[in-house]
């Protein structure tokens, strides 16, 4: 089973119309429903290449319970703590130019109530996993440490982590080494303090920036990816960058996460019966391919955008794209 930790849940409103006109009345062709954010996204990617998710979140209100139902259709196992507050709705509003525009609502507060019977869950459900995933934000009134206890107890139970989020309860995150770090370009600028995108930059800079940030976080692996422009990897002695086919995005909301369940279930794939779940820390990297993770993670995210609906991924659309993504090592 593979925990994902996806706290922020949305209920998810994809509006389709021609044109986006500020300051007039506009008229939408068709409105998509559905369970997102980025923990349901995950696991949406993880059930499909059956990897038995497990999503742990908050939910609250009518829209809470819109939620729940979606994530049962969408064959979905999750433990969901109540909430008083509303679940938040997403509103994407895509234009027949392809143009994505997102309206997000403000996150829910959990009470001191709710935050214990999320920890609580959570206690339950980790020693019997084979993968933790935390996805990105805590709710507000989520201490600044939650993300970080919660790697510390799946450490205590070897269980490798991938960690997506990188504001307040991320960064405290990192203070406690997940094996891998899985960013954007800007997030990972922003964690580095240093411009890392356009074409002047060098490789080499970019190289020894990610090599400093493995050593400073004691991470195995740093990933990040950069949309379009496919997505780098890299495990501190070598660089590997992926090169996608090209393709008209239809809607690119979830392919991150598409792309997170790719790399868990790249992993997962590898690790052989007879390996137990210490030998997996104990292994992490050396026994896996960063280059295999890549490709699945790429392959992922962008047959995601190709789906009108977000964070959904057909498996004939993976299989063709997946056969057309280039993983590389990059020259030093």
């Amino acid at each position: 089973m593979v925990l994902v930790i996806g706290q922020n849940s949305t209920w998810q409103k994809t509006c389709l119309l021609p044109q986006l006109k500020r300051g007039e009345v506009n008229r939408i062709d068709r409105v998509i429903f559905g369970a997102s954010g980025k923990g349901a996204n995950v696991a949406r990617g993880l059930n499909l290449l059956a990897k038995k998710p497990h999503l742990l979140g908050y939910t609250g209100g009518i829209n809470g319970d819109r939620f729940i139902s979606a994530c049962k259709s969408d064959g979905l196992e999750g433990s969901f703590i109540p909430l008083e507050h509303e679940t938040r709705i997403c509103t994407t509003i895509i234009e027949s130019s392809g143009r994505t525009t997102e309206l997000i609502e403000p996150s829910p507060v959990a009470s001191d109530q709710a935050r214990a019977a999320f920890k609580q869950k959570f206690q339950e459900k980790i020693p019997a996993a084979s993968f933790l995933a935390i996805t990105g934000t805590a709710l507000p009134a989520e201490p600044d440490e939650c993300y970080k206890d919660y790697l510390i107890q799946a450490k205590n139970h070897n269980v490798p982590v991938l960690l997506d989020s990188y504001r307040r309860h991320g960064a405290r995150a990192l203070e406690a080494a997940p094996e891998i770090l899985k960013v954007n370009e800007q997030e990972v600028e922003e964690l580095a303090g240093k411009k890392l995108s356009g074409v002047a930059i060098k490789v080499e800079r970019r190289f020894r920036v990610y090599k400093e940030m493995i050593e400073r976080f004691r991470v195995r692996w740093i990933i990040i990816t950069k949309g379009a422009l496919g997505a780098e990897g890299c495990d501190g002695s070598k660089l590997m960058r992926v090169s996608l086919p090209d393709v008209e995005a239809v809607n690119p909301i979830g392919s991150g996460d598409a792309f997170s369940a790719g790399i868990i279930s790249s992993i997962l794939d590898e690790i052989g019966e007879g390996m137990g779940k210490d030998s997996v820390i104990r292994n992490f990297p050396e026994a896996f391919s960063l280059n295999r993770a890549l490709k699945w993670g790429a392959a992922m995210g962008t047959a995601n955008c190709l789906n009108i609906k977000p964070g959904f991924v057909e498996l004939p659309v993976l299989e063709k794209i997946l056969a057309r993504v280039v993983v590389e090592n990059v020259s030093i």
